[in-house]
């Protein structure tokens, strides 16, 4: 990924005084996050149509943290994500609003996102089960959502992620999950893909006898430029995960879809896949999926399939013969194909989220 080395020298001394004159307790932080943004450059991917981000000036929002975040100190500053994984978080993490969710009733929450640069930290409570949809909409410029979910024991939580971010709109979001001992967790991602975004799902399964579910649609039209990424990390025994991850691209958009399945040593056991599929729907568009493996044990299940097509032209066919014209067939099988992932979720989650889909595919 090549891009921006550094900010404009006005910018940064603004966001950098900004910060010197917050009362964050977490001051010395941010500016070591927003240095290392400073001195380093962005990761070059393999296949990303994504070119990196160009900023000259910004109206720099600092806003200071939550003072609900002060009570939970197992918290101190993310846990889960490190300011230094890469350039876009450190910039996240120098100027993020911070939010603290506790999810300890067994009911439906919803969050949605209110400020261009937003870290969410959530913890499920022990035996709680739960569901969580969080909205991302709106937006022209650049924008950054981090979310650290944290479920803890024999806790559930059905998580609807939906990005409809403005069409211009450069977006990076990340989400990462942590489950703990006989935690579960269904993840179901929609985004209508922007400008360009870069959208990542991990899942580290640090308990034994989680399991996981990260299904994910994505649909880039009008030269839109996404990179999709699902991960997942199991460091104990006896875990399971499922990744499916698929995407339509049209009118001249560029898509690459990422996978990486990591199985520790000490994780026997394992059960864990990874599947993903995009669609092309013109022949200006563009896209590849790149699954990996990272296995360390023997005793384990893993396997990983990946695939880029073009409509099937007997599908298309049929669908002609039965009186449907050329943009109805199209939207017919754009439909199955997404609704193939969405329909192996369990109910009641799997109808929300088909509800939710009938409006956008």
């Amino acid at each position: 990924m090549v891009g921006l080395k550094s900010l404009d020298p006005i910018v940064y001394s603004s966001l950098r005084e900004k910060i010197l004159s917050s009362n964050s307790r977490f001051k010395e932080k941010r500016l070591e996050a927003l240095d290392y943004f400073e001195k380093n450059d962005f990761q070059k991917e393999k296949d990303s149509p994504i070119q990196g981000f160009y900023m000259d000036y910004y109206s720099l929002p600092y806003s200071e943290i939550d003072p609900s975040f002060k009570e939970y100190k197992e918290f101190d500053y993310a846990n889960l994500i490190p300011f230094n994984e890469n350039k876009f978080i450190a910039f996240h993490y120098a100027i993020s609003d911070y939010k603290i969710l506790t999810l300890d009733e067994n009911k439906e929450y919803e969050y949605v996102q209110n400020s261009d640069f937003e870290h969410l930290i959530l913890k499920v409570s022990k035996d709680v089960k739960a569901s969580l949809t969080v909205k991302k909409k709106g937006v022209r410029n650049f924008t950054s959502l981090v979310c650290e979910i944290i479920l803890e024991e024999n806790s559930s939580l059905n998580y609807f992620d939906i990005q409809e971010y403005h069409s211009d709109t450069k977006n990076y979001s990340m989400k990462r999950f942590d489950l703990k001992e006989n935690s579960r967790n269904q993840c179901f991602s929609y985004e209508k893909a922007s400008k360009w975004s870069v959208s990542v799902t991990d899942h580290y399964f640090t308990g034994k006898n989680s399991q996981g579910v990260n299904y994910s649609a994505f649909i880039a039209d009008n030269e839109a430029h996404v990179d999709f990424k699902n991960n997942s990390f199991h460091f104990v025994p006896n875990t399971k995960n499922d990744i499916i991850a698929n995407g339509l691209c049209n009118n001249a958009s560029q898509a690459v879809s990422r996978g990486l399945i990591h199985i520790n040593k000490e994780a026997p056991n394992t059960l864990s896949h990874f599947a993903s599929n995009i669609l092309l729907l013109d022949n200006k568009s563009k896209a590849n999926a790149l699954p990996s493996l990272e296995i360390d044990n023997n005793n384990v299940s893993s396997k990983h399939a990946a695939a880029v097509s073009n409509v099937d032209k007997q599908q298309k066919f049929y669908l002609n013969s039965r009186g449907f014209g050329d943009k109805e067939a199209e939207q017919l099988i754009s439909k199955a194909f997404v609704f193939k992932i969405s329909n192996k979720l369990e109910s009641p989650f799997k109808e929300q989220v088909n509800t939710f889909l009938e409006t956008k595919v």
